[in-house]
């Protein structure tokens, strides 16, 4: 009797032909072929080799944002690849789960460098992780694979703007302060990406917040000084997707009433000589048809002021002619502007 150990290390191949023969001191012989042809052994040895993901982009933003599909190639290098035992980890946090193709396997068996490789498409938006390890048919286990967190970001993000007083009056005129909140709804959000660019005649207001709830997120801008105003609200979010800016047609903010002043003549006087007295008003945002000046006297009908007018800032003066000198104009007059 005699027994011989088959090196695995020297014989780790799937082509392992065993061939026995034995002869006696008479002569007598036997022979066994069995493991041999198509029945040669199998001997494995090398665990499988889980080579790292190979992406169609590594072009992300922020360091780990992407706004198109990421495709990951998935290489084992391995004789005896055993697709069943593949170990693929991937987690989304919104739920969607990527497309995985079927493994492409070299079922040749001549090398343990042989080429088995599957793709995995991420499409929908969401964080994803991914993990890969495997097992050969032989029951070698092979390294794990693991790619950092990153995110797919397709959704464009949307902008509005609204405001707490909209009580206008001629098209943009405003007597009171107005606050706008600006409103992104994003789930990839940096609130100090938002660019808003006002344009103001007066102090230039800023920007307050941001408040977060969810995938909206708000701040406010305080209008509370007299003067004209617009705005432009543009942002782009962290995948790169840009938004359609958002903007506010000029407005305007008056809280200020306007100046009447009646000059040339004194309340409750009595006149004679020259009386011709004047008016003036003035604002920053004078309406010429806003004006009503007017006198009426105890037997004079009120009729309207009339007179030499001349422009001062922001309004008009108007110097009225002396009254005639006839008993017929005497009267108690009342002008009011």
């Amino acid at each position: 009797n005699g027994d011989f150990t088959i090196s695995a290390e020297k014989f780790n191949s799937n082509d392992v032909n065993v061939y026995v023969y034995a002869e006696d001191l008479s002569g007598n012989t036997a022979e066994n072929k069995a493991y041999t042809g198509a029945n040669a052994l199998k001997i494995d040895k090398t665990p499988p080799v889980v080579e790292s993901f190979k992406w169609n982009t590594n072009a992300a933003s922020n360091g780990k944002y992407y706004n198109t599909t990421r495709t990951a190639t998935i290489t084992v290098r391995e004789r005896n690849f055993d697709e069943n035992q593949v170990r693929l980890n991937l987690t989304n946090t919104d739920g969607t789960m990527p497309q995985i193709s079927n493994w492409t396997v070299d079922k040749s068996g001549t090398s343990d460098k042989n080429l088995n490789t599957c793709t995995v498409t991420f499409a929908a938006d969401g964080d994803y992780t991914m993990s890969m390890s495997c097992t050969d048919l032989a029951g070698n286990a092979s390294n794990t694979v693991t790619e950092n967190e990153f995110t797919i970001d397709k959704t464009v993000p949307r902008l509005n703007v609204s405001f707490d007083n909209n009580s206008v009056k001629n098209g943009k005129y405003y007597d009171a302060a107005r606050t706008a909140t600006i409103t992104v709804d994003e789930h990839n959000f940096n609130g100090s990406d938002v660019n808003t660019a006002i344009t103001s005649s007066t102090v230039t207001p800023g920007v307050h917040g941001w408040s977060n709830s969810g995938n909206s997120h708000s701040a406010t801008v305080p209008f509370t000084a007299d003067g004209d105003y617009s705005f432009t609200v543009n942002y782009t979010d962290l995948a790169g997707n840009p938004a359609q800016a958002y903007n506010v047609d000029e407005f305007t903010i008056d809280q200020t009433k306007p100046e009447v002043e009646i000059f040339d003549i004194e309340d409750k006087s009595a006149n004679n000589g020259e009386v011709a007295p004047g008016v003036r008003y003035s604002d920053t945002n004078h309406d010429v048809n806003g004006v009503s000046i007017t006198y009426s006297g105890a037997k004079h009908a009120e009729q309207e002021v009339d007179g030499a007018r001349s422009a001062i800032p922001n309004g008009e003066s108007i110097k009225m002619a002396d009254f005639e000198h006839t008993p017929e104009t005497d009267d108690v007059y009342t002008m009011v502007a």
